[in-house]
């Protein structure tokens, strides 16, 4: 057919060929197929026509073919119907003809999920748990106990910290949990001692005040293109000592032999079981009648040289010599002729000693002495324990031409010396023609730890006939030299071989490795053919050589050399001890060692192999000074500070044009050369690197030094060095390159030609230079020169600060200050670069934006000359530049005249642009900027190129007088300079955080210079500041890490003769901090400092220096607002700095004057301070004050002020007033010293007249050892003042007029002083009600201080005022004499009042002047004692008067001696008493439990509800000591179990009332709850009370839960204690948590029915220990205990159990739907594993996580029918639950299930099928309950059971949707009912019972399963990917549990239960499945909107 059709269109297209007017086509073709001929004819249709039939055709072509396709789709329908319907047909069939017998599947499955959200229930858990933990409970144990109700409460700190234990920590968080708590408020019981005097407190805070700092700047770095000329490094010639060692004499030439076991021929194994005939192995006769030795050598044994034989002590020796013959300790072994192998023995050449005890130096354990062919092999372990032994010892002898004398040390040999001068191997001398060749050959390890040792050595030839000797000595092991001066092959001097057969080799296998000092592991001194390395040779000790050359021998490195650090260990097989017992050596950090060196003149060593450097300093890879070192292959420098290749002296090196030279370490170099030396490099040298660690030594790529040469024309040289000890190349010398690429960065330098060295590039070379930030292209010093021949090609690198900038050209005018012009620069160019024309004609510079073309040094220019950009035009044979936005220039060591205005903030300005450093600046205009971290003018002084610092004149920065700097940014600064100096004569503003003049220095200044760094602000001069900033501010930084920084002898400082001024905060005017007195810091006379902000200060003086900051001029403060931070006028924090002021220092109130410790106020001195002020503050050292005014608290109210004139903290200074003026205002000090236990401190006074108003104190002191003189007149014009307030001795020789004023004081002496009154004291009125005495001398404060006074005989007190007292003492040691005259004219008026114990001595007159109503002459109290000497008068006329008056108690013990002279008259008695207190009823109640002690008794009652309670357990004596007591400054605690020491330290009690609280110790050994104490236990509480008169006790339990009260003495101290517990139900709040109102209280009833039920010493009594030790401040403790006992963990238990049986059903489902069924008979068996959490916010409710793992089975009977079958299961399952609550509690849970299970279809296909499942379970269960109490836990425990039934219904409906995918949706019903038995704690703490319970489950589920089943080959893939929502509509959370207490009668409580989930669940599921007919994998992955979890596992079955 198709052949025809081709035929037809041939003959178409022939037809149309021959007829023009008609053309083929395909439609023509088709025409002709239906027309036919009829085509051609002339009737034929028309176009139109023919276009129609084309159309009727294409349609019904277009139709025949949608109906074709249309069938075809249809048919393929109905083919996939069928398909599917055979599809299922063959799986029912599949079933019919499925396997009747059992098939066991085995798999194992895991299973996680995590809980990504929370379960939302109640939602109330963070509110009621805002931290759940443990407690932070408060450092200071006394607050704990403080009672919330105490008036004291207030004065705790506040916060709102969750985790603090303290009520006062937690401002409105004071609740916690679901228990509902209350506070039970113990009331308050108050009692006072009865009070003497009540004296002022001084304890004025010492004041720490820190420097503020000055703000960083932002300039220009100092130039550092100042590189260290390299240091020439100097090798001496190696001392090369080789030593001869001296063999002992052998003997074998005749018999007995020299050795211990000699052989004379044969070839031979010794080895273990070889047994030594000496008959038979060397000599048939012994030559000893009757000896023979016979030994059998054993591979565990040693043969040592010491076992050798003294022949003289064989029978039968009959030819002894008296020397050596005698002995066979020459050598173990001795070989003649033939072949040997030792094998597997041990050898030690040890200590052998003659007959006479000499040592035998020179023993061996092999020797030789061949006479044929010999040739040993050792494969035994020699040892080399003596001094000078041997291993190998081959002696020559004349032998033949063809004898091969061979010794090897085999690969399993080994020689180990531990001897001095030991040789492994060794060739001695001995006949003078030797013929046979000599080989020595070590292939097995060879170890030396002794020094002077030898691998291979060769004794001197001495005798021996001229170019003879053959040797050959072959490294082809391991050999280890430890020590030091020792050598692998020693070839010393005066070896004469025969050279042309001569070698040494160390072998392709070899190894030497040398670790001692002065050691070499290959050196020849005499010739041979050669010596080479063709293995490796390690160097890592310090001055070795890995080869040297001191010979003509040809020595070549073939191999490896390296200087590198080394580390191994080694362990030997040895009998008789490891001798190396894995022995490690090591040795790191070589020093000054070379790889090969060449020592003569003549000789050349070559380099064919590689040089490694890896370590170390000063190491050299090839070296010379006086021959030739080749270098062909590789040298590498990797690590460490050390050298390529250096020549010396006149030795030359060659880098041949296969050489490289390879360094890549900081601080080392490529090539050096110095003396005469030079360097030929035709190959390529590459270098890179930088400084070293400690940047004192830089990376160089070449080194020529003074006079030597490196010419490089035809070599190729690589660097690429940083940092700024770095060079490219360097040249003093000659320095030639050819083709190089040198690049610098980081302030390296690209080339450096120094002041005789020469740089050139040599002509038709091309060179490339890269010049990296902050580094220098071009660098000459003096007439250093850079020649360019040939063409240079450089890139300068950019940077965006002057810092970072690239640098070009180094430009310096000739003139001071030169101008920087067209001119300067051609000659320049000249002469440096040219020979006086320039070469740059051949410099290409590509300048990169941010680059910078020179440095321009020692110029002057104005600013607006400086944006000149034509510094290059017309210059001669210039560079050829390319590039835009680079630098032109920068200004160093020049000076800039600013004029015109400047706009800090302009970035285009000509000042912004302008880069200047190390400079000096004028400035006449104005300076402006907003922006922060603004400068105006800043300059560093640096260095010459020496490192030697300018003189600080070279930075000289001037803000003239119309020059204005107004700067308000933060952060800022107006000028700067280090090592400069500064002068403004004009105005600078700055703003926060900011200083006006920042100057540092640096101690540089070259040793000439006189000034250093200084800085003015002159008369005119204006600086104001702001927040935070410093006016004026100093500091030395020195910089001496080079040694240069050492000038601090120059003057320097600053000084201030205009004014600084600032109306901000934390200002400082003047900041100095210098180590040196050479240094000063002044405001001077015209100076202001006016600081009107808060926390300034004028002038702040630091630093180590010992100096004086002074103050000529006038300081102006503002008032503080804080006491701790006040503004002050002169400050220092150091004892060697003094304050000096002859100006005026002004401040306001609480503020602070001078601030240090030596302080001189000079003769115009003003110093003034206001109310809480101090004039002067003194740490130490001596005050004086000359003259002038010192004003104090002038405008203090009474009460109020604190302020102090003078107060010195110090010790053993002097205090010196002699001011003119004293003004004190009210409440204020004149003078105060507080250091009571410090040395002695002299205070003298001599201000003519002092004037009092209120509440004053002239001079105080506590300090014990010091002294107080005045001679000022004291006077009051008010109230409650004190003259001489003091400790220590205390002389009063001015006049006190107290008279005027209530409760004023003259002199009070304290802390055991002395106070003496030769004067005249008056006082005046006082105000007994408020205690407020006026009092003439007094001594002592109550029983706890005491003093001394003393009223001369020139004494005169006057008594002028109602109740006033002439002379009072208190205090057992407290004295009161009066030897002059007390006047008492006052109404109830004392002469002498004594009290507590305090001694009166009257031996002078005590009067009354006229007749004042009640006067007493003596007033006694409390066990004081008055003693009246003869000649003493008191005599009283007054009215209800008494001579005498004492109180009447008997305890007071009242002392009266009278020898004078007692007179009475007008009324008054001679003696008289009083009762100073009475009784007092004291109670308290609090939960029907009240404590009473009855007015007049010492008793206590307690009762409840009335009744007097039984078992009050009384407590008196300690048990146990707790040392120290707790006394805090509010009150003190009593311990009521422990002993105490003394209390001491009630004086520091700074509260009206304070607290005493008794603790609770006493029922840690009880379990009552009711106690009395007292006696010995109370006595020190009891003491200290009485100690502490006039202070009011509030007295409380100490304890949140108990209360106590005291019963009073008539002195209102304590006597007895009362102690009881508050039940605990009292307690209980009315809420209705956890879920009624009586939860809380019936919880709390059963644990006070549990209180003291438990033994002492049990846990439960523990747990009651831990809420007694709650304290009153600690209540959220007792809240959070109620709440962690009370059972939380059975919250949810019902939900618990019903999970964990869930497991069971989710791998019984999967056992049946994801495995398939291999036969009809079907048994699943799986293990399995889950670990998930459950996550709730639900208050009450635990978090958890589970893990459970367990078994489960499942049997199915399958039917023949699909989907009908019958089956049965069964599991058993373990999950551990473990709460995440404070304790960590844990529950366990063991469940197993047994149930039935049908399958119902619906149809033959199983698309419609209905499962149910019912199931019984059992469960037993344990929980251990933890829970926190206070912060310890305490445990319950429990066990219970569970069971129940289940029943479970799904109906399932499947669609086939193809051959692979069917999607099932389903619904199902789960039902399942559960019982908990009852719980009951069978052990623990506080055990609980749980009432027993049910739960029922109602979970209905709908969802669907899309699944994917593919079959490849005999492989099922499985996917499934499902969607289902459940719901729980049956108690199951809640489960409404009850508890109570066990063992109680307690009612039940309530357990808080979660919320039923009646949202229900989402969950989405992706199944994947693989199996075959035997294995299968799975693995699924799921998502719960429940908690949002997510899940997977993976599984692995079998199947059999």
């Amino acid at each position: 057919m198709d052949n025809n059709l081709y035929k037809v269109e041939n003959n178409l297209r022939s037809i149309a060929k021959r007829h023009k007017s008609v053309k083929y086509s395909i439609g023509l073709a088709i025409l002709f197929l239906m027309l036919g001929t009829s085509a051609f004819s002339e009737d034929m249709m028309t176009n139109e026509q023919i276009a129609s039939s084309k159309e009727n055709l294409r349609n019904s072509i277009g139709s025949l073919q949608s109906k074709i396709n249309q069938a075809k789709v249809e048919n393929e329908k109905e083919l996939t119907g069928l398909r599917l319907e055979l599809i299922q047909l063959m799986e029912q069939g599949d079933q019919v003809v499925k396997s009747p017998w059992a098939s066991w599947h085995f798999g194992a499955n895991y299973m996680y999920s995590k809980w990504n959200g929370t379960y939302k229930g109640k939602g109330d858990k963070i509110e009621k748990y805002p931290f759940e933990g443990v407690f932070e409970r408060d450092t200071n144990l006394f607050n704990r106990y403080m009672p919330t109700t105490s008036e004291n409460y207030g004065l705790l700190s506040k916060s709102n910290n969750p985790r603090s234990a303290a009520s006062n920590s937690r401002t409105n968080l004071d609740s916690y949990g679901i228990a509902s708590n209350i506070t039970v408020l113990e009331p308050p019981v108050e009692t006072e001692v009865n009070a003497g005097i009540n004296p002022k407190n001084v304890n004025k805070v010492p004041l720490n005040i820190n420097a503020k700092a000055a703000n960083a700047v932002t300039l220009p770095d100092t130039v550092k293109f100042s590189p260290i000329s390299p240091e020439k490094l100097e090798i001496d010639t190696p001392v090369i000592n080789i030593k001869d060692i001296t063999l002992v004499n052998l003997w074998n030439w005749y018999t007995p032999p020299g050795s211990q076991y000699p052989y004379d021929h044969g070839n031979k194994t010794i080895s273990s079981g070889y047994t030594y005939n000496l008959n038979t192995d060397y000599s048939p006769g012994s030559g000893i009648t009757g000896y023979n030795k016979v030994k059998t050598f054993s591979s565990s044994e040693v043969l040592k040289t010491s076992q050798g034989i003294d022949y003289q002590k064989v029978p039968n020796f009959n030819t002894p010599t008296g020397g050596m013959e005698d002995y066979t300790y020459g050598a173990i072994f001795e070989f003649l002729a033939g072949e040997y192998t030792i094998d597997g023995l041990t050898l030690e050449v040890d200590e052998a000693k003659d007959r006479n005890g000499n040592i035998i130096h020179g023993t061996r354990a092999i020797s030789t002495d061949a006479y044929g062919n010999l040739k040993v092999h050792n494969k035994s372990n020699i040892k080399l324990s003596a001094d000078g032994a041997v291993g190998f010892a081959t002696d020559e002898d004349p032998g033949s031409a063809s004898d091969l004398h061979q010794m090897t040390n085999e690969k399993e040999g080994l020689i180990y010396g531990t001897g001095k001068r030991n040789a492994a191997f060794i060739l001695v001398k001995e006949q003078p023609d030797p013929k046979p060749t000599y080989e020595h050959i070590n292939k097995g390890k060879i170890i030396m730890d002794g020094d002077e040792s030898y691998a291979f050595a060769f004794s001197k030839t001495t005798g021996i006939n001229h170019d003879m000797f053959i040797s050959h000595n072959i490294n082809d092991g391991e050999i280890v030299m430890a020590g030091k001066d020792s050598y692998g092959f020693a070839f010393g001097k005066d070896r004469d071989y025969k050279v042309a057969d001569s070698y040494i080799n160390n072998g392709l296998n070899g190894s030497i490795s040398m670790l001692g000092d002065n050691s070499m592991a290959i050196v020849t001194q005499s010739d041979m053919s050669y010596a080479n390395n063709e293995g490796t040779i390690n160097i890592a000790g310090n001055k070795s050589y890995g080869m040297y050359m001191d010979s003509s021998t040809k020595m070549e490195n073939k191999g490896i050399i390296n200087i590198t650090d080394y580390k191994k260990s080694f362990t030997s097989n040895n009998a008789g001890g490891k001798w190396l017992n894995n022995k490690e050596y090591s040795r790191s950090n070589a020093e000054d060692s070379i790889g090969i060196a060449s020592g003569k003149a003549g000789s050349t060593i070559t380099n064919n192999g590689d040089i490694n450097v890896t370590t170390g300093k000063n190491n050299i890879g090839a070296y010379t000074k006086i021959g030739t070192v080749v270098n062909n292959k590789n040298i590498r420098v990797t690590n460490g500070q050390n050298i390529g290749m250096y020549v010396a002296g006149t030795g030359t090196g060659n880098n041949t044009t296969n050489g490289k030279v390879k360094v890549n370490s900081n601080g080392s170099i490529g090539l050096m050369t110095a003396g005469t030396g030079t360097i030929t490099n035709n190959g390529e040298v590459n270098v890179t690197g930088g400084n070293n660690s400690s940047n004192t030594r830089g990376t160089i790529g070449l080194s020529v030094g003074e006079g030597s040469t490196i010419d490089s024309t035809n070599g190729k040289v690589t660097t690429d060095v940083k940092e700024d000890k770095s060079i490219g190349v360097y040249s003093n010398g000659t320095l030639k390159l050819g083709e190089s690429t040198i690049a610098a960065s980081n302030q390296a330098v690209n080339y450096f030609a120094d002041d005789k060295g020469k740089i050139e590039i040599v002509a038709g070379k091309t060179s490339k230079a890269t010049t990296g930030q902050s580094s220098l292209l071009f660098y000459t010093k003096g007439s250093g020169k850079i020649i360019l021949g040939g063409q240079l090609n450089a890139t300068i690198k950019g940077g965006t600060t002057p810092s970072k900038r690239g640098t070009a050209f180094y430009y310096i005018s000739p003139t001071r200050y030169g101008a920087f012009n067209t001119a300067g620069i051609q000659n320049y160019f000249n002469n440096t670069f040219g020979n006086g024309t320039s070469t740059l004609n051949h410099l290409a510079l590509n300048m990169e934006q941010g680059s910078r073309l020179f440095v321009a040094s020692n110029v002057g220019m104005n600013l607006s000359d400086t944006s000149a950009t034509s510094l290059m035009s017309g210059i001669n044979n210039a560079p050829t530049i390319t590039g835009s936005n680079y630098k032109t220039f920068m200004l160093y060591l020049s000076k800039l005249t600013i004029n015109q205005a400047v706009d800090l903030n302009d970035a285009n300005s000509n000042y912004a642009r302008l880069e200047i450093a190390n400079s000096s600046i004028d400035n006449a205009n104005n300076m402006t900027g907003s922006q922060n971290r603004q400068v105006a003018m800043a300059q560093e002084n640096g260095n010459d190129t020496t490192g030697a610092g300018y003189e600080s004149k070279e930075v000289t920065l001037t803000n003239k007088a119309t020059g204005i700097i107004n700067l308000i940014g933060e952060e800022t600064t107006g000028i700067y300079a280090k090592r400069g100096r500064i002068t403004n004569a004009g105005k600078i503003s700055v703003g926060k955080k900011s200083t006006g003049i920042y100057l540092v220095e640096d101690d540089r200044s070259p040793a000439a210079a006189t000034v250093g760094a200084t800085a003015t602000n002159d008369a005119s001069g204006v600086i104001t500041v702001g927040e935070n900033s410093t006016g004026i501010y100093y500091k030395v930084k020195n910089d001496n890490a080079d040694g240069k920084g050492t000038n601090i002898g120059v003057s320097g400082g600053i000084s201030n003769d205009g004014r600084i001024e600032s109306t901000a905060k934390d200002v400082i005017a003047m900041s100095f901090d210098s180590p040196y007195s050479s240094k000063t810091v002044k405001n001077e006379q015209t100076g202001i400092i006016d600081l009107q902000g808060q926390n300034s200060t004028g002038i702040f003086a630091t630093g180590t220096g010992t100096y004086t900051a002074t103050n000529d001029g006038k300081i102006k403060l503002a008032s503080s607002t804080n006491i701790n931070t006040p503004n002050i006028g002169m400050y220092t924090d150091k004892s060697t700095i003094t304050l000096e002021s002859d100006g005026t220092i002004e401040g306001g109130d609480k503020t602070v004057g001078m601030y240090g410790y030596g302080i001189n106020l000079k003769t115009n001195a003003i110093t003034k301070v206001g109310t809480g002020g101090t004039g002067v503050y003194s740490k130490g050292g001596n005050v004086t004050i000359n003259s002038g005014t010192l004003s104090v608290g002038e405008n203090g109210s009474t009460g109020s002020n604190d302020a102090v004139g003078m107060y010195y903290v110090g010790a053993g200074g002097t205090i010196t007033n002699n001011a003119a003026n004293v003004k004190i205002g009210n409440s204020a000090y004149g003078f105060v010293v507080q250091n009571e236990k410090g040395a002695a401190v002299t205070l003298k006074t001599n201000t003519p007249n002092i004037t009092l108003r209120n509440d004053a104190v002239y001079t105080y002191s506590n300090n014990r050892a010091g002294s107080i003189t005045n001679t000022t007149v004291l006077n009051s014009t008010g109230n409650g003042n004190y003259g001489i307030y003091g400790a220590g001795t205390v002389t009063n020789n001015g006049n006190m007029n107290f008279g005027t004023g209530i409760g004023n004081v003259g002199i009070y002496s304290i802390l055991g002083g002395t106070a003496t009154n030769n004067s005249m004291i008056t006082i005046g009125a006082s105000d007994a009600a408020n205690e407020k005495f006026s009092i003439g001398m007094a001594a002592g404060y109550k029983s706890s201080d005491s003093g001394n006074i003393i009223n001369s005989s020139t004494g005169i007190i006057n008594v002028t005022g109602k109740d006033s007292i002439g002379m009072y003492a208190t205090g057992p040691s407290s004295t009161a004499t009066n030897k002059g005259r007390i006047n008492l004219s006052g109404e109830y008026s004392i002469g002498m009042y004594l009290d507590n114990g305090a001694t009166g001595i009257n031996e002078g007159t005590i009067t009354t002047v006229g007749s004042p109503k009640g006067a007493k002459g003596v007033v006694l109290s409390n066990n004081s004692k008055l003693i009246n000497k003869a000649g003493a008068k008191i005599n009283i006329n007054s009215a209800e008067g008494f001579g005498i008056y004492r109180v009447n108690s008997e305890e007071t013990n009242i002392t009266i001696a009278n020898y004078g002279d007692i007179t009475v008259s007008g009324g008054a008695k001679k003696i008289g008493v009083f009762d100073p207190t009475g009784g007092k009823e004291l109670e308290k109640t609090a939960g029907g439990v009240t404590l009473k002690s009855p007015k007049g008794t010492n008793d206590i009652n307690i009762t409840i509800n009335g009744k007097p309670v039984p078992n009050i357990e009384k407590v008196t004596d300690p048990v146990g000591h707790r040392g120290d007591a707790l006394i805090s400054s509010l009150g003190m605690y009593v311990d009521t179990l422990r002993g105490t020491n003394p209390i001491n330290g009630l004086s520091n009690l700074n509260v009206k009332k304070a607290e005493l609280l008794y603790g609770v110790e006493a029922a840690q050994n009880s379990t009552s709850k009711y106690f009395e104490v007292s006696g010995k236990i109370l006595k020190p509480y009891q003491d200290a009370v009485k100690n502490a008169p006039g202070i009011k006790w509030s007295h409380n339990s100490a304890s949140f839960t108990w209360m106590a009260l005291p019963t009073v003495d008539s002195n209102g101290v304590p006597v007895k204690v009362g102690m009881a517990k508050i039940p605990y139900t009292e307690f209980a709040g009315n809420e209705a948590t956890p879920v009624d109102k009586k939860d809380t209280y019936n919880f709390l009833d059963g644990l006070e029915q549990r209180y003291g039920v438990e033994a002492v010493g049990s846990r439960e009594k523990e747990l009651f220990n831990k809420l007694n030790g709650i304290g009153n401040n600690e209540a959220i403790l007792f809240y959070q205990a109620t709440d962690e006992m009370m059972g939380h963990q059975y919250a949810n238990v019902q939900q618990r159990i019903n999970a964990t049986g869930n497991i069971l059903d989710k791998e019984f489902d999967y056992l049946r739907s994801e495995w398939q069924t291999a036969s009809k008979d079907s048994n699943k068996v799986k293990t399995f594993g889950i670990r998930g959490e459950y996550k709730t916010d639900t208050a009450g409710v635990i978090d958890y996580k589970y893990n459970a793992y367990g078994v489960a089975y499942v049997h199915e009977n399958e039917d023949i029918k699909l989907g009908r079958s019958i089956g049965w299961y069964a599991g058993i399952v373990h999950n551990t639950f473990k709460f995440k609550d404070i304790g960590k509690s844990k529950e366990e849970q063991l469940q197993g299930k047994v149930g039935l299970l049908k399958s119902v279809p619906f149809d033959h296909n199983n698309s419609l099928n209905w499962t149910i499942t019912g199931d019984i379970f059992v469960g037993y269960n344990k929980m251990h309950r933890k829970y926190l109490v206070v912060d310890d836990i305490f445990n319950a425990k429990a066990r219970y059971y569970t069971y129940g039934i289940g029943v479970k219904n799904q109906l399932t409906k499947s669609f086939r949707l193809s051959e692979d995918f069917s999607l099932s949706p389903y619904v199902a019903l789960n039902l399942e009912y559960g019982r908990v038995s009852k719980i009951r704690e069978k052990s623990g703490e506080i055990k609980l019972e749980v009432k027993h319970n049910d739960y029922f489950s109602v979970s209905p589920e709908i969802g669907a399963e899309l699944a994917f089943r593919h079959f490849i080959n005999r492989k099922t893939l499985r996917v499934g990917l499902g969607v289902a929502y459940e719901n729980e509509l049956g108690r199951v959370a809640n489960g409404k549990n009850k508890a109570r207490v066990a063992h109680t009668n307690a009612d039940w409580f309530n357990i808080r239960g979660e919320k039923e989930d009646r949202r229900g669940n989402v969950k989405f599921d992706l199944n994947l499945g693989l199996d075959n007919q035997r294995y299968g994998v799975t693995a699924n992955v799921g998502y719960d909107t429940k908690g949002e979890n997510l899940r997977g596992g993976l599984g692995l079955r079998v199947i059999f």
